[in-house]
């Protein structure tokens, strides 16, 4: 039984699925069988600022339980430079809830994206053209495939993520269709609700509206054009994010040289 109060100094915590390295140097209070956090600081690599409050609590079998809030105004949630599902760097204005045991986390949490975010969400169909009227995408089957490794983990975390996005933050969607490559890079609003569960593949509900942004198409590694998207295009997450439906208009912009109408109209006034 311990009873008191204790300083941390230089402790650290790395979230391997955002891998993000906090620190904090705090004082922690002891009792009975739990630790309580009391406006507890935790920092991100960046020194921006998390306050915890809340208990640790151990029990018989050296079970570990956690309830805890987090608050923020700005901090570092994600720093991940590849990954087969999204990557990317993301600050957000967060309030959040940790609780369960510490082998089964359920984490509920409300963001809202602040300045320097860019998300990257690579999306790739096993699927063929089949029709070129200018271009048309016929998706056969969609298949997401996880290899043995990831099979095996078992998932320690239930994520609820309510995240209201703002143009702050830049989104790249960069999409395989076998003979059709496309790559979307645009800003925009939207609110989305994301569960992420261990291992398995994130499930994102929610719209996402397009303010700006570029769309770079190419066709069998040969014919590649710049499309501008234009405001108001959308996506919309019903589930897995391969499912996503797309109400997107863009244009293609292109030079005319008006010489050679102008000639033509002289050719035809002189015949006249």
């Amino acid at each position: 039984l311990i009873v008191g109060d204790a300083m941390v100094d230089g402790g650290e915590l790395t979230l391997d699925f955002t891998n993000v390295n906090y620190r904090f140097s705090d004082t922690l209070l002891f009792t009975n069988n739990t630790i309580q956090l009391n406006n507890f600081d935790i920092l991100d690599p960046l020194g921006n600022t998390a306050t915890a409050n809340g208990e640790i609590s151990f029990g018989q079998e050296q079970n570990v339980t956690l309830d805890l809030n987090v608050k923020t105004d700005n901090l570092l949630i994600l720093d991940q430079k590849s990954g087969e599902q999204f990557y990317g760097k993301l600050f957000a204005s967060a309030d959040g809830q940790v609780s369960g045991p510490i082998d089964n986390l359920d984490i509920a949490v409300r963001a809202r994206t602040n300045p320097g975010c860019e998300l990257t969400v690579p999306i790739t169909y096993q699927q063929s053209v089949k029709k070129q009227n200018f271009i048309t995408f016929v998706n056969d089957e969609t298949e997401i495939t996880i290899s043995p490794e990831v099979q095996q983990k078992k998932s320690n975390f239930n994520l609820e993520l309510d995240l209201s996005i703002t143009p702050d933050m830049k989104l790249n969607l960069p999409m395989d269709f076998k003979e059709v490559g496309a790559n979307v890079a645009a800003s925009g609003t939207g609110d989305l609700h994301l569960n992420l569960n261990g291992n398995e593949a994130p499930l994102v509900i929610g719209n996402y509206v397009i303010t700006s942004g570029l769309m770079k198409v190419s066709l069998f590694s040969v014919y590649e054009k710049r499309f501008t998207i234009e405001n108001g295009s959308s996506l919309n997450f019903q589930g897995k994010v391969p499912d996503a439906r797309f109400d997107m208009k863009a244009v293609y912009s292109q030079r005319v040289n008006l010489s050679t109408l102008t000639g033509t109209l002289s050719s035809v006034d002189n015949n006249r």
